[in-house]
């Protein structure tokens, strides 16, 4: 079953894309099972669904384990009245036969879900068979479809922090010039110098771009001041 999901969802781009299908399948596999819906009352072309069921063939091998050769004492018999005798009288239950006090597990799962014992082993096996497969179609789709693989976080410079950067930048180098005053110590060379230092820092500040590397975090450690606690937090962080 967790092969059969992992396919299921590595069809799919997103979680809530997997959710429909998923749903389906399971309803499917649920009701043609052969307990809900027992195997002789399925017609047509549902039939199928049971032959395609993993879970089908499962519980018929459980099924016939648990029943098979074991006798199940009656609790109501028919005809029902006082002082009857047995051989008169038989079970209400599938298989029953008259005269008998019990029924018999075999002929019960057979006669009410055409189950045999021995398909048991032959059920286990095609069980094997169908963890395989879908195995093999799980790691097919997830080669194929790259849209199912995990993507980790990218960073980005917004826009608007990068003009309020460039408007503190400008507003502390009128502050630095104006606090300087008139000296003539300073040079009208000193100046430009500044300014072409600005210029190309405002430059590299606009021309800053995204960022496309990925990236992780690894030992995590940060601690929460609530009130007068302090909490600590760790992902895979120690001591």
């Amino acid at each position: 079953m967790s092969h059969i999901f992992r396919s299921i969802g590595s069809c799919f781009d997103t979680l809530a894309e997997s959710m429909p299908p998923a749903t389906v399948f399971l309803t499917a596999m649920v009701i043609y099972t052969g307990f809900a819906l027992p195997t002789p009352s399925m017609l047509g072309w549902s039939r199928w669904i049971n032959y395609l069921d993993p879970v089908a063939y499962i519980f018929e091998a459980l099924l016939t384990n648990e029943f098979d050769g074991r006798e199940f004492e009656c609790s109501v018999f028919i005809p029902s009245y006082p002082d009857a005798k047995l051989e008169n009288q038989v079970c209400n239950s599938v298989s029953a036969l008259p005269g008998y006090n019990y029924v018999n597990g075999t002929d019960y799962i057979y006669q009410s879900y055409e189950y045999r014992n021995t398909h048991k082993w032959r059920n286990f096996g095609i069980v094997v068979g169908f963890i395989v497969f879908f195995l093999g179609v799980y790691v097919l789709l997830v080669e194929i479809n790259k849209g199912a693989m995990q993507k980790g976080e990218i960073i980005l410079f917004q826009q608007s922090t990068l003009r309020k950067l460039r408007k503190e930048k400008k507003i502390s180098e009128v502050t630095d010039i104006e606090s300087a005053g008139d000296s003539k110590e300073k040079s009208a060379g000193v100046y430009d110098h500044g300014n072409e230092s600005s210029s190309s820092e405002s430059d590299g500040v606009n021309n800053l771009a995204a960022g496309t590397d990925i990236f992780h975090w690894r030992d995590v450690c940060y601690e929460v001041q609530i009130k007068d606690e302090t909490r600590h937090y760790a992902f895979g962080c120690f001591g």
